[in-house]
């Protein structure tokens, strides 16, 4: 870097860049365009000399980046998407949240879509369906409280396996805890997980 003795001169802010004026040393000289603050290093740098003249100016600030950098860029987008993607990897989790909705009445409806977790407290006989299904895998879980000894009629497309049907509710504040899964296809496989009776 060419080293010029200015003695006790005080440097001045000589504003944006101006292609028609002259400059000398004691000037800082701002590029508009990226907010960069520059210095003539020569005695007097004659009008129209370009700031990225490194002959004529030298870097004195650099404004701060707006944005990401490359790399920051990269990294956000191998970064876990908000909505969508897969992991490729194990992942530990310290708690997961499940989205309850609790059903009530004579043909509730599961919305797949809405929740993760339905509950029911029987007030009589009760038909169930449900909507929505998810096109990729899934898997949900119901909890069935009784009312009393109320017949629950389940989704035509469940495949209860060899384990068939669970025994009906017979007793109020009998529980059933039913997990059930599809595979993209019609076909919703479920088996009881849970039972609790009184």
């Amino acid at each position: 870097m060419t080293q010029l003795n200015l003695g006790r001169i005080r440097m001045r802010f000589a504003g944006g860049y101006d292609a028609g004026a002259a400059y000398t040393p004691t000037d800082i000289v701002r590029d508009d365009a990226t907010g960069h603050l520059y210095v003539p290093i020569l005695a007097s740098v004659p009008a129209g000399t370009a700031l990225t003249d490194a002959a004529s100016f030298e870097l004195f600030i650099a404004a701060p980046v707006a944005g990401a950098t490359a790399a920051q860029g990269a990294k956000a987008d191998a970064a876990m998407p908000k909505a969508g993607g897969d992991f490729t990897g194990p992942v530990k989790a310290l708690a997961v949240s499940e989205t309850l909705a609790a059903l009530a009445g004579a043909t509730p409806d599961m919305d797949l879509s809405a929740a993760t977790l339905f509950t029911l407290t029987t007030a009589g006989a009760v038909t169930l369906t449900q909507s929505n299904a998810p096109a990729a895998a899934w898997v949900r879980t119901l909890v069935i409280t009784a009312g009393g000894a109320d017949a629950v009629t389940f989704p035509a497309n469940w495949d209860w396996g060899d384990d068939g049907l669970p025994d009906p509710l017979a007793t109020a504040g009998d529980i059933l805890e039913i997990a059930f899964r599809g595979e993209g296809g019609s076909t919703v496989r479920a088996s009881l997980s849970w039972r609790k009776t009184v």
